[in-house]
């Protein structure tokens, strides 16, 4: 019957495994193990100009992979095959910018090297619209929570608010340092963003979103290439330094409440689980921890073996922890114990950070080897 010829090719599939390789693109299809590649896409960087560091965005119907590469391009793919949609190209390379989607999805922003934000079109990568800073952009822009106002760092040492209709400059915060990597994190209520700069002292702001003005600011002894990340509560502001310490702050005046030190720097955005019970955050020192979010006090421990500069994405149900480690690795490490469910290999240090598909089979990531990758979660 009809019914039962299904059930026999759903059964055969499930059991296929079909490869094909085009355009540097290599596709697997059925139902791998955890830590198997599904998919890969090279883009036209190489691992000497240090890949794809720029982390992925999912389109709100998980379609459409949009991710920066430091060929200068910004891509979008097929989420389920890879297979290229469009190609935008910058001057200048796109290193740790991450694009950022509009809340209605029709809109992608990323910065780039050559000092620019980008506004393009999500459904063929037409440019909307420019705004130019006074130095390389190395941050990912974020939205107000109304989606009128994007927010970009830069290296000319300002915080910029622009109109995301436009392009045009609402207000600039003079940083009083470079920022370099860390990005915006805007409060819930939209009333405060928090940014993090690379000046010899480490400062760590938070300024008024209508104004622009300085609400508090917090100095740490080394510099701050990580990005704040608010509690769910938004009391607590966490944040990583290159002092080897992680932060967590008042979120209404900077006061420290409690810092965690690794052995190295902490260049890494902190992750928190969906139910806000655990924290975890990569160090210099090749580990990644799990820390109690009030308290800081440390759960468990994993080791790699380099750097882990990648943040951490958790699945839905809080179980497990994807992470990319500079030993070319992408790891899913339990949370409960901190213990490997697996790993997986580029062939170049991964320093960007997944994201996961909207049924969270998938992990999608990119490589310093220059390729993004699809992986079964």
């Amino acid at each position: 019957s009809g019914s039962s010829l299904c059930r026999s090719t759903a059964s055969m599939y499930r059991s296929l495994w079909v490869v094909a390789v085009a355009s540097g693109l290599a596709v697997q299809s059925g139902r791998p193990q955890g830590g198997t590649e599904l998919w890969r896409f090279a883009t036209s960087a190489t691992s000497a100009q240090m890949g794809v560091q720029s982390s992925p965005a999912l389109s709100k119907d998980g379609a459409t992979l949009y991710i920066g590469s430091n060929d200068g391009s910004v891509y979008a793919l097929r989420a389920r095959s890879g297979r290229l949609v469009w190609r935008f190209v910058t001057q200048g390379p796109i290193a740790y910018s991450s694009p950022a989607l509009s809340l209605n999805g029709e809109t992608v922003f990323v910065g780039s090297a050559d000092t620019r934000l980008y506004a393009l079109n999500a459904s063929n990568g037409a440019e909307l619209w420019r705004c130019s800073t006074g130095g390389p952009i190395n941050s990912s822009p974020a939205l107000s929570p109304s989606g009128d106002t994007v927010y970009i760092a830069s290296w000319d040492a300002h915080l910029y608010a622009i109109a995301a209709a436009t392009g045009t400059v609402q207000w600039r915060f003079d940083a009083g340092g470079k920022i370099d990597q860390s990005s915006t994190a805007v409060g819930p209520d939209g009333r405060t963003v928090y940014i993090g700069t690379t000046g010899p002292t480490g400062d760590i702001f938070a300024v008024d979103a209508a104004t622009g003005t300085k609400r508090w600011g917090y100095s740490t002894s080394a510099p701050v290439y990580s990005s704040p990340v608010l509690s769910p509560d938004n009391t607590t502001m966490y944040v990583g330094s290159s002092d080897n310490r992680l932060y967590a702050l008042d979120a209404k005046d900077g006061h420290p409440k409690w810092s965690f030190s690794t052995g190295n720097h902490v260049d890494a955005t902190a992750a928190l689980s969906p139910d806000g019970t655990l924290l975890c955050v990569g160090s210099g020192d090749g580990s990644v921890y799990g820390l109690h979010p009030t308290t800081g006090k440390l759960r468990w421990r994993f080791v790699t073996n380099f750097w882990v500069y990648s943040t951490g994405v958790f699945a839905a149900d809080g179980r497990t922890v994807y992470i990319g480690s500079e030993d070319n690795s992408v790891y899913a490490v339990g949370t409960t114990d901190g213990s490997l469910r697996w790993n997986f290999t580029t062939t170049y240090q991964v320093e960007s950070s997944a994201v996961l598909s909207r049924d969270g089979g998938v992990v999608y990531v990119g490589s310093d080897d220059g390729s993004v990758y699809a992986i079964a979660s």
